[in-house]
């Protein structure tokens, strides 16, 4: 079998991220959409008190604010270290919310509502 990746032909740079997802190769309730965003699952919780998953989870859950939070917080890191290490081609950004504001606000305070959206800047597949 022939496997590639992008960066085997590119000059792209690569990074997988990846952050516990309640229903991702793991047994739970029905997969639903208040499941996917409130990470509360009373059947993995049992198997967490069983130390039965990989992960850390509590009654908590694991919802979408903490994993968008993790992954924002990684990619900031990623890009800061990618400067450090290459001062001559540096990432920049701006207006990125940190961990705490992400966590204070909710994921939603963060997005752009498309209907308010200028039409040139809205795109659909």
């Amino acid at each position: 079998m022939l496997r590639w990746a992008i960066a085997d032909h590119s000059d792209v740079l690569p990074f997988l991220l990846e952050a516990p997802i309640p229903f991702l190769d793991q047994p739970t309730v029905p997969k639903t959409v208040d499941l996917l965003l409130n990470g509360q699952d009373p059947f993995l919780l049992s198997l967490s008190e069983q130390d039965m998953l990989f992960v850390p989870y509590d009654e908590d859950g694991c919802p979408i604010e903490n994993r968008v939070d993790r992954h924002t917080s990684v990619m900031l890191e990623v890009m800061n270290q990618w400067t450090r290490k290459n001062p001559d081609m540096p990432i920049v950004v701006s207006g990125v919310p940190k961990y705490a504001d992400i966590c204070a606000a909710g994921v939603g305070s963060f997005l752009h509502n498309p209907e308010e959206s200028s039409p040139d800047r809205v795109y659909y597949e």
